[in-house]
C-alpha cells in the first residue's frame, strides 16, 4: 500500500482540496488518512488500509455511540453499524423534532379494527391494516406508536389525481412498485419518480377461517342495508322490493328467508304503477340483525367477524340492494349516510378491492374497481404547498397503513425507528438506548416553536411526547412506566410440583382464538405467567389442549377463571353454553368459576395487577413477572401499550376510569385470576370445586 496506493494518491489528487495546496500538510502518515478541504472546509477524509487489517484496525478507536440529529436512512444506519462490531454495548440517540415528521395532514384517516380514525381517535394497541412489503399482501398489525404535532410550520406535498388525494411532509414513506424491475421498496416522498408505481391495495389475508354466521344470514345483510328499515323500539326488520322491476331480487330474498328458516311474512301491495313486496322478519334472527347493524349501519366488527367468502357474499347483498354497474369495470354504490360509505370502503379494502368515494348532489358514492392496479407516481401532480396545523402518523411493525383522503384510498409507509431499532435489539438482548421525537436534545430545535407548543399542551404525558420523546399515548397508557420488560420479564426456569401451584384464567371465544393465561404462585406468594394459550378451535379441543398443557407441563392446578359472559346460552348458535361445554364431559377444565362483572370489577383488577408490579420496599422487586416466552409476547404488549378508554368529552365529563381491553384478550384472561384470592396451597390442601352440579 505505501508503495503503490498511497503515491498514485499523491499523484492525482486535485490540489485545491489539500492543505494549502501541499500533500504533507493533509496526509497524516501515522493513522493513514488523507484530509481533503476546500475553502477552509473539510469536505471528506480517506482512510487508506490492507486486507490485513482486522475488525478493530478498521474501525479504529472502539465506537460505541451513534448520535443522530434526525432520523437517518435505514441503509446509511447499517453502515455505521459495521464500524461498531466490537462494541460490547451500543448506544444510539435520535434527537427527532416534531418538525421533521413523516407524516400526513389532519385531514388524512387511517384503518382500524375499528374503523377509519383520525389523529384524535387513534389508539395504541388497536390493529391496523397494514401492507406486508414482503408478501405484498394486507394483514392485521398492532399500533406500536403515535407521532403528532400540532404546530408544524412548513412544505407539505399535495399529491392529486381525480381519484387520489394525499398531503405528506417530504420525509413521508410509501410503498412502491419500481416499473422497471417489479421489486417492491419503500420510498421517500420526495424521492418519488416516473419509475414508482404506488400500492392502493391488495389481497387481504386476516379473515377468519371459519364462519360465524350462515352464508343466507350474511347476504341478507346486505339486503337489509340497502333496502330494509329497523323501528326504533321494535325488534322487527322489514325488507321492501318491486316486485313489477325486480322480481328476481324479491325471488333471491325469499329464497334467503327460506334458508336461513326465518319467521318471516310477505306482504303485497300497490306502489307507484306497480307491485312491490314487504317482507316483515321477526324472531331471533331479526334480532341478531339489529345488533350486529346498530343504527342500519356497517359496523367494523361485523366485517371483522365474516370469512373472506362472506366478505364477498355481503358485498353482493349491497349491490343488489342499492348497486349499479358501468362497462363491467367499475360498479358504483350510493348512499346518504358516511357511516355506511366508511364501513363499505373498509369491505372492500378486506376484499382487496379499491373503493374510492366522492360526493354527487345529496349522495355519496363509492367508485369500486373490478381491476385493480397501482397509481404510477406518473400520473399523480406533485404540488408543494406551505402548510401550518397538525401533522401526525402512526407506527406499526410492518412500517405501513392504509390511509384514505378525501374519499380516495391508499397503501401509505411510516417511520422504521421503534420496531428496528428499539423493539428488534431488546429482543436480541443488546443493550440500545433509543430517545424519539426529543425536541430538548436537538441542537437545531427553534426554541419559539418549542414554546408555542407547550402552550397549546394541558396534561403531562402530553409535555414528555414533545420534549423528552417518550412513546407514550395522548389519551394515557394503563401501566405506563409501572410495568419496566428488564424488570417483569424474566428467563423461564423449571416449576417445583410441591413449591408451586398454577392457576388459569379463560377468555374463551367462538369467532376468534381463546385465550388462557397460566400463572403459577410460589411460597412466597410471586406470582409468575408461566404460559398463555391462544387457540381458534372448539371446546373440545380448548379442554384436550389444556389437558396436555397441564400433563406435560407437570402442572399442579388450583382453581380457574371464566369470562362470565361464556356463561350464557346462545340461541342463535344452537343453545350453546360455552362455560358448561369448558367445566363438564371428557377433559373438562376442573375447579372452573366463573368471574364477577359490576361496576368497577375491570379496575378492580387492574388495581390487584398494579399492586403486584410496583417493586417491593424492603426486596426492592415486584411479586408479578413474565416468562420470557414467545407465547407470552401478546399479553407483555398489553403491559406496554394498553390504555385507558376515552370519553368524547372529556374535557366537560371528565376521565373515564375505564380501560380499552377489547382487544386485549390475554389480559382479560389474566384479570380473572386476579379477581379470586390467589395464594400458594400445600399439595394435600383441597381445591374448591366450581359452583354448580358437574357432569361427566
Amino acid at each position: 500500500m505505501l508503495n503503490t496506493l498511497i503515491p498514485t494518491y499523491q499523484k492525482w489528487v486535485p490540489r485545491n482540496y489539500l492543505k494549502k495546496g501541499k500533500w504533507r500538510e493533509s496526509f497524516s502518515s501515522e493513522r493513514n488518512l488523507l484530509t481533503l478541504e476546500k475553502n477552509g472546509k473539510v469536505t471528506g477524509t480517506v482512510e487508506f488500509m490492507t486486507n490485513q487489517m482486522d475488525v478493530e484496525s478498521f474501525q479504529g478507536p472502539p465506537k460505541h455511540a451513534m448520535v443522530y440529529d434526525e432520523e437517518p436512512r435505514e441503509d446509511v444506519r447499517k453502515e455505521n453499524l459495521l464500524r461498531m462490531v466490537t462494541a460490547e454495548r451500543i448506544r444510539e440517540l435520535y434527537c427527532m423534532t416534531p418538525t421533521k415528521g413523516l407524516c400526513f395532514d389532519d385531514k388524512t384517516e387511517i384503518l382500524t379494527e375499528n374503523g377509519w380514525r383520525k389523529y384524535n381517535e387513534v389508539v395504541l394497541g388497536e390493529r391496523a391494516i397494514t401492507f406486508n412489503l414482503e408478501t405484498q399482501k394486507l394483514e392485521w398489525d398492532n399500533i406500536l406508536g403515535l407521532y403528532y404535532n400540532p404546530n408544524y410550520d412548513g412544505i407539505l406535498h399535495h399529491l392529486t389525481n381525480k381519484n387520489f388525494d394525499a398531503m405528506v411532509t417530504p420525509e413521508h414513506r410509501w410503498a412502491v412498485r419500481q416499473i422497471s424491475t417489479g421489486q417492491t421498496k419503500i420510498a421517500l416522498t420526495k424521492d418519488l419518480n416516473s419509475n414508482h408505481s404506488i400500492y392502493r391495495v391488495a389481497d387481504f389475508i386476516g379473515t377468519p377461517e371459519e364462519p360465524k354466521y350462515p352464508n343466507a344470514f350474511v347476504e341478507l345483510a346486505g339486503w337489509i342495508i340497502g333496502d330494509g328499515t329497523f323501528q326504533k323500539g321494535k325488534r322487527y326488520v322489514n325488507i321492501y322490493q318491486s316486485n313489477t322491476r325486480y322480481p328476481q331480487k324479491c325471488e333471491r330474498i325469499r329464497e334467503l328467508l327460506t334458508e336461513l328458516g326465518c319467521d318471516w311474512k310477505e306482504r303485497q301491495y300497490e306502489y307507484g304503477k306497480g307491485i312491490a313486496s314487504h317482507f316483515y322478519i321477526t324472531g331471533d334472527w331479526a334480532h341478531l340483525w339489529r345488533d350486529v347493524l346498530p343504527g342500519k349501519i356497517i359496523s367494523p366488527k361485523f366485517l371483522s367477524e365474516l370469512t373472506r367468502y362472506q366478505l364477498d357474499i355481503f358485498y353482493r347483498g349491497l349491490m343488489e340492494s342499492d348497486g349499479t354497474t358501468k362497462d363491467g369495470k367499475y360498479e358504483f354504490w350510493g348512499q346518504r349516510k358516511w357511516d355506511n360509505i366508511n364501513g363499505f370502503q373498509m369491505l372492500n379494502v378486506m376484499r382487496g378491492r379499491l373503493a374510492n368515494a366522492f360526493q354527487q348532489k345529496d349522495k355519496v358514492h363509492v367508485n369500486v374497481s373490478c381491476v385493480n392496479g397501482n397509481t404510477s407516481v406518473n400520473y399523480l401532480k406533485n404540488e408543494i404547498v406551505n402548510y401550518c396545523g397538525i401533522i401526525w402518523c402512526a407506527q406499526t411493525r410492518n412500517t405501513t397503513l392504509i390511509a384514505r383522503r378525501n374519499g380516495t384510498v391508499y397503501v401509505t409507509g411510516n417511520t422504521w425507528v421503534k420496531d428496528k431499532i428499539l423493539d428488534s435489539f431488546e429482543e436480541n438482548g443488546n443493550s440500545i438506548e433509543c430517545f424519539k421525537l426529543a425536541s430538548v436534545t436537538n441542537r437545531f430545535a427553534n426554541v419559539e416553536v418549542l414554546e408555542e407548543i407547550l402552550k397549546a399542551l394541558d396534561t403531562y404525558d402530553e409535555v414528555k411526547m414533545r420534549l423528552l420523546g417518550e412513546f407514550v399515548s395522548i389519551s394515557g397508557l394503563v401501566y405506563g412506566k409501572l410495568f419496566n420488560r428488564k424488570v417483569h420479564v424474566i428467563e423461564p426456569f423449571p416449576l417445583d410440583y410441591n413449591n408451586h401451584i398454577v392457576y388459569r384464567g379463560l377468555d374463551p371465544h367462538l369467532v376468534k382464538p381463546s385465550v388462557c393465561v397460566e400463572v403459577a404462585v410460589d411460597r412466597e406468594e410471586n406470582e409468575y405467567v408461566v404460559g398463555c394459550y391462544a387457540k381458534d378451535c372448539d371446546t373440545s379441543e380448548i379442554k384436550k389442549d389444556l389437558a396436555e398443557r397441564a400433563k406435560e407441563r407437570k402442572y399442579r392446578l388450583g382453581w380457574a377463571m371464566c369470562d362470565k359472559s361464556a356463561n350464557s346460552t346462545i340461541k342463535v348458535l344452537g343453545d350453546r353454553n360455552i362455560y358448561q361445554e369448558l367445566s363438564r364431559g371428557e377433559n373438562a377444565v376442573p375447579a372452573l368459576f366463573t368471574s364477577d362483572k359490576y361496576t368497577g370489577s375491570i379496575n378492580a383488577g387492574v388495581d390487584e395487577i398494579k399492586q403486584r408490579l410496583r417493586l417491593n420496599e424492603k426486596t426492592g422487586k415486584p411479586t408479578l413477572f413474565i416468562f420470557n416466552m414467545p407465547e407470552n409476547k401478546p399479553l407483555i404488549q398489553a403491559f406496554e401499550t394498553m390504555e385507558r378508554d376515552r370519553a368524547t368529552n372529556e374535557d366537560k365529563s371528565g376521565v373515564r376510569d375505564k380501560i380499552a381491553e377489547g382487544k386485549w384478550d390475554h389480559h382479560a384472561a389474566l384479570r380473572y385470576i386476579h379477581q379470586r384470592t390467589v395464594r400458594w396451597m400445600p399439595q394435600q390442601e383441597d381445591v374448591p370445586e366450581q359452583d354448580g352440579e358437574r357432569y361427566i
